[in-house]
């Protein structure tokens, strides 16, 4: 039983006289080029006194603890200017009382602290534009502003890219390199400036790896194209002097929106109306239309009218091609000649009737027919239609006489004037048989004469 009180005895010592420790640990754990803090926890089971905690190495600084029981904590203050393993020595003198007898201890501690220097990476400038709908090349220069770096994967976000990965060994502190990616913007993107990213994988000299999100932007370019889409006429068909109205129809086919559209017509002088108007803002793929009211002089064939389109990306030019059409010839014709009565006999008054189509497409305005009468016809010889319509007739009378019997060739002088309110001449002839005019007094005296021989012969019986 002596033997087994004598080990306990033992332990009991040991216990008492290890029963401080001293340990070293930085902040944070892993820490890099720049500062830190070192820090030494200290723990003691039994009262101690008079403690004196001595650092050297990294940090070489003296602290008085005095006396305490129980577990605390000192930190130091720690810079580092490159990456490396440093030493840190810790040791710990104290007094502790041991069965009643103050005796001297310590404790040491020695702890290697790996610091490191992080990688750091900056992207200094980026090069290239790209227009919707099209592929582009975007440049960039990233630098390695920390410490060297190994097995590093940059890696293109936030756009459509080819090849939007690259893989380099080693990057060392202060390299720069020229990252090329062809980068593709989608039709509908719109222009100005895209946010993306580089996502930076890499590891440092002592296997430590990091992660980098670097945004920057591409630059998404394009500019407005403004066209004459479409032009029409209403009515479809243009005549000489007459009054139409223009619709345009303009459409934005470039890759930016147009501010503060207008459109100019440049009129020729056959041409007069309206020739400016405000649009607004066309959108990209988006159309506006406008109309002008325009007249037409008297001109026809072929009307060029340039177009100028104005916006704030711009002038664009345009031209516009009209044709005037003639309009169709004028058809006037007589249609009928009639006399009331029927028979004209020599002497009497009669109406002379004449009846005017219009067989053509056009309307005739200020229609007069003057007729040239031959000698023997006298009465009045000229009569005012005005207008006769496409398709319609009218009809023109003259009181005349005849003074004689016979046939009688007339000429009908036909005057108009055309939609242009030039004056046209017609020509046409008929004829007018003009009968003896009827007597009856010889027939009524040889009636008595022979009645009265009659009577004479029948007396001298």
């Amino acid at each position: 039983m002596r033997w087994i009180a004598t080990i306990v005895l033992l332990i009991l010592a040991i216990n008492c006289v290890n029963a401080v420790s001293v340990s070293v640990k930085t902040v944070p754990e892993n820490p890099t080029v720049g500062e830190f803090v070192v820090r030494v926890d200290i723990s003691s089971q039994n009262p101690i006194h008079n403690a004196n905690l001595y650092i050297s190495g990294l940090i070489n600084e003296a602290m008085s603890i005095g006396d305490f029981t129980g577990e605390t904590s000192l930190d130091f203050k720690a810079t580092v200017e490159r990456a490396g393993i440093y030493d840190v020595n810790v040791r710990l003198n104290y007094v502790e009382v041991v069965n009643g007898t103050p005796e001297s201890g310590y404790v040491t501690c020695r702890k290697e602290i790996v610091v490191t220097e992080k990688p750091k990476f900056e992207i200094l400038n980026v090069f290239g534009k790209i227009e919707p709908g099209e592929s582009g090349s975007i440049t960039l220069i990233l630098v390695n502003e920390g410490g060297n770096a190994k097995n590093i994967i940059v890696n293109f976000k936030g756009m459509t890219c080819k090849d939007a990965k690259k893989f380099f060994e080693s990057w060392r502190k202060g390299e720069k390199k020229n990252l090329t990616f062809t980068v593709f913007a989608e039709s509908d993107a719109s222009v100005g400036e895209r946010r993306v990213k580089l996502e930076v994988e890499c590891s440092d000299e002592f296997d430590r790896t990091y992660s980098f999100e670097l945004p920057f932007s591409v630059s998404i370019v394009g500019s407005p194209k403004l066209i004459v889409s479409k032009a029409s006429t209403n009515p479809a068909i243009i005549h000489p002097d007459s009054n139409f109205t223009l619709s345009i129809i303009v459409e934005n086919v470039g890759k930016d929106d147009a501010k503060n559209v207008s459109v100019l017509l440049e009129l020729p002088k056959s041409v007069e109306g309206e020739n400016l108007a405000f649009l607004g803002d066309i959108k990209r793929g988006k159309v506006v239309s406008t109309e002008f009211e325009l007249k037409t002089g008297n001109v026809t064939g072929n009307l060029r009218i340039p177009v100028d389109i104005k916006c704030s990306g711009g002038i664009f030019n345009s031209t516009l091609e009209l044709y005037v059409f003639p309009y169709d010839p004028i058809h006037l014709d007589i249609a009928g000649v009639y006399t009331i009565p029927r028979k004209v006999n020599a002497g009497d008054v009669f109406t002379l009737n004449l009846a005017v189509e219009n067989c053509g497409k056009v309307k005739a305005r200020a229609v007069r027919v003057h007729l040239k009468l031959p000698e023997g016809l006298v009465g009045k010889d000229t009569y005012f239609l005005g207008t006769i319509e496409s398709g319609d007739s009218a009809t023109s009378s003259f009181d005349l006489k005849a003074l004689k019997e016979g046939k009688y060739e007339v000429t009908a002088i036909i005057t108009y004037l055309d939609p242009m309110f030039k004056e046209h001449e017609i020509t046409q002839n008929f004829t007018v048989y003009v009968f003896p005019s009827e007597n009856y007094v010889p027939l009524i005296a040889v009636v008595l004469l022979a009645l009265v021989g009659i009577a004479v012969w029948l007396r001298r019986r």
